[in-house]
């Protein structure tokens, strides 16, 4: 079996394993080519676990939010487009010329237009991060982060904002957050611009769609 058939066949027995369960598609935009889902620039509707998995480890792709669109430009996905040639004969014989065969099977542009069809569903205009794509995003900060965080005052950039914790979260997990959506809290729950001294704080995501739980940050 040639490289690009292995390809769509791991990738229709990969799909075909995803769509078994329950978790909803996320929109992700590829940052390099990546056969048969897309090529480099395309918005693609992906499995949470596809992506978290897959398409997150080096840098394959990034998801698509409100409060995070598109990181390079958009590309449309590429179009397919079958030939047929036509035999040459001689003049002097009464032979019929014959047509080749299609260049691609039929698993192989069942599996084409699919994921075209499934990239069409996008675009940079009309697309907006919906209350499920929010919900995704909170599980996994969830689930990914610690309960508490703990650090010293001193390995601290001072003062300690949500840039820094955004950061932070970023490098520990490959979980992006927007930072105008992070809140800091002291234990009374009141909102704080940022930390500077030791002591027992609190903060959460909190975007227009839905937030995290509150989790805790200590600073020794």
């Amino acid at each position: 079996m040639s490289c690009p058939r292995l390809q769509l066949s791991v990738a229709r027995q990969f799909t075909r394993n995803i769509s078994r369960g329950k978790s909803k598609k996320v929109p992700v935009q590829l940052l390099t080519d990546f056969p048969p889902h897309g090529v480099k620039g395309q918005i693609i509707d992906v499995a949470p676990s596809f992506m978290r998995n897959v398409l997150h480890v080096d840098n394959k792709a990034c998801y698509i939010t409100k409060d995070h669109g598109p990181r390079i430009p958009v590309v449309d996905a590429p179009k397919v487009v079958l030939t047929r040639t036509t035999k040459k004969v001689k003049t002097a014989e009464p032979v019929t010329p014959k047509e080749s065969l299609p260049a691609l099977s039929l698993d192989e542009l069942s599996a084409l237009f699919s994921n075209m069809k499934s990239a069409s569903k996008l675009s940079v205009t009309n697309m907006n991060a919906s209350a499920d794509l929010s919900g995704i995003i909170a599980r996994e900060v969830n689930s990914s982060v610690p309960e508490t965080l703990s650090f010293q005052l001193g390995t601290l950039k001072a003062p300690f904002t949500a840039t820094e914790l955004a950061e932070l979260i970023y490098k520990s997990s490959g979980i992006e957050l927007a930072k105008d959506s992070i809140v800091l809290q002291n234990s009374a729950g009141k909102s704080l611009e940022n930390l500077s001294e030791t002591g027992t704080y609190y903060w959460k995501y909190n975007s227009s769609d839905g937030e995290t739980d509150r989790k805790k940050i200590i600073i020794n």
